[in-house]
């Protein structure tokens, strides 16, 4: 009797690891290129877009190293992948590229750390000059449901002006539609010269602290699941796989 037991036992086990391993993570994000977002592939003739960027690599090296598989749902409005999060219920749904803030801490699980960076008030053809407190009253572009907004409204930015992407910001900004754009480090020198411009034209003023980019999830996300993550992201940061990414996107 005990044997039969014993076999009960492994089976459930086999079975519980099966369904484990088979489980994929959909990861839902914005179009914050090169953070992550789509990317046109001249060269497919049935898939004109693929999904990229530095989290996106980061997330498919670590599958690499013990994580599970991820499908991808990138380039969405920022606002509904944010809202996919919270009507996940007991789905396995992650988001990408989620800043860790004050404000956000309580209200989500955070799987993993993937790299840093700072937030910048980007100026055009502006003259060495123009300080901070300049800017106050001036438009300003952001990202609707960008986590600089806090940053923004508690250094004293009155007149903040919500688009979609950071590609139309660089764009507002270029034709003088806004005085400055907020963006964080890496996007906007990305997205700006996917625009056709040259970054000799550009200056920035560095605001806030640095920040830290993470997988995150609702409350609700499988613990067994996080802990491959992260254990697969420690494992990818320790071997250098990570760093190499991230300096490919430096570029």
């Amino acid at each position: 009797m005990k044997r039969y037991f014993n076999v009960i036992f492994l089976l459930k086990l086999v079975l519980i690891s099966s369904i484990s391993c088979a489980i994929e993570v959909t990861v839902v994000g914005n179009e914050s290129m090169p953070f992550n977002g789509l990317k046109f592939d001249e060269s497919s003739e049935t898939t004109p877009y693929k999904n990229s960027g530095m989290a996106f690599e980061i997330l498919e090296e670590a599958t690499k190293h013990g994580a599970p598989k991820f499908n991808y749902q990138l380039g969405l409005p920022w606002k509904r992948a944010q809202h996919l999060i919270h009507k996940a219920n007991n789905k396995p749904i992650a988001i990408i590229p989620f800043t860790r803030t004050k404000e956000r801490e309580q209200h989500y699980t955070w799987i993993a750390m993937l790299f840093t960076y700072q937030t910048r008030i980007s100026l055009y053809k502006a003259s060495k000059k123009v300080t901070l407190d300049q800017l106050f009253d001036k438009p300003i572009g952001i990202i609707a449901a960008s986590a600089h907004i806090p940053l923004l409204k508690q250094l004293g930015f009155k007149n903040i002006v919500y688009v979609k992407n950071a590609f139309t910001n660089s764009r507002l900004l270029r034709f003088n539609r806004v005085d400055a754009i907020a963006e964080s480090q890496y996007v906007d020198i990305y997205n700006w010269k996917k625009s056709g411009y040259t970054t000799d034209d550009l200056s920035f003023i560095p605001i806030g602290e640095t920040k830290q980019i993470y997988i995150a999830a609702n409350l609700n996300f499988p613990t067994e699941l996080s802990s491959k993550i992260s254990n697969a992201i420690d494992k990818i940061r320790s071997n250098g796989s990570l760093n190499n990414i991230l300096k490919k996107w430096e570029k």
